[in-house]
């Protein structure tokens, strides 16, 4: 069974936030965020995938 720490749990959530943040502003909504599409990096940093329910914006924040 493999889990997180709390302050890696904390640094990764803050990471999601971020990601989705930067994405709303750049005018994405990204409406489909699940655990499995959530992917972690070697480095240690995550990325975000699959955009398909995405929905791009007329306007930007």
């Amino acid at each position: 069974m493999k889990l997180f720490k709390e302050e890696s749990a904390r640094f990764y959530a803050a990471e999601v936030v971020i990601g989705l943040e930067y994405l709303q502003c750049l005018g994405i909504i990204y409406r489909d965020l699940k655990p499995g599409k959530i992917l972690l990096q070697k480095d240690g940093h995550i990325v975000l995938s699959d955009f398909d329910l995405s929905f791009m914006t007329s306007c930007k924040p």
